[in-house]
């Protein structure tokens, strides 16, 4: 009997944990005035009581390129999942968390527009039209 009860509790599929509670990501500016986007892949790692205490980049699942590109979009996602409060856990445990950082098609000029997308429990999209640059070529008289 035992033997059933240990092959049931290995077989149930492993626990997702979910966000208690999200800050809302921005398109970092630097970054949207370089014109650069790309997905930043975090492993996360959250205490008992569910707050995220570290993050790091894994590079290897991000497609953002080169390292200065991947930094000005990783800080402020990192910054970001640290304000997370996720699922409580009788122990600590990981997760991995994809910020994908998209820039719309060129627009008109006008304000900057930006767009949040919460595909939980491991990925987020956040939208953004490009700056444009306004310049008065007048000269004057």
């Amino acid at each position: 009997m035992r033997r059933i009860l240990a092959a049931l509790v290995s077989a149930q599929p492993p626990q997702t944990h979910y966000p208690k509670h999200i800050e809302m990501p921005s398109y970092p500016r630097a970054a949207e005035l370089a014109m650069i986007s790309g997905k930043v892949a975090l492993a996360v790692f959250v205490n008992e009581s569910g707050r995220a205490v570290d993050a790091r980049v894994n590079a290897s699942a991000s497609t953002v390129s080169p390292l200065t590109s991947l930094y000005l979009l990783s800080a402020d996602a990192i910054a970001n999942i640290q304000k997370w409060t996720l699922t409580p856990s009788s122990s600590r445990y990981s997760i991995e968390i994809t910020y994908d950082y998209e820039l719309l098609s060129v627009q008109p000029c006008g304000p900057s527009t930006e767009k949040v997308t919460v595909d939980l429990p491991d990925s987020i999209t956040i939208y953004a039209a490009p700056v444009c640059a306004e310049t008065d070529i007048s000269k004057p008289q």
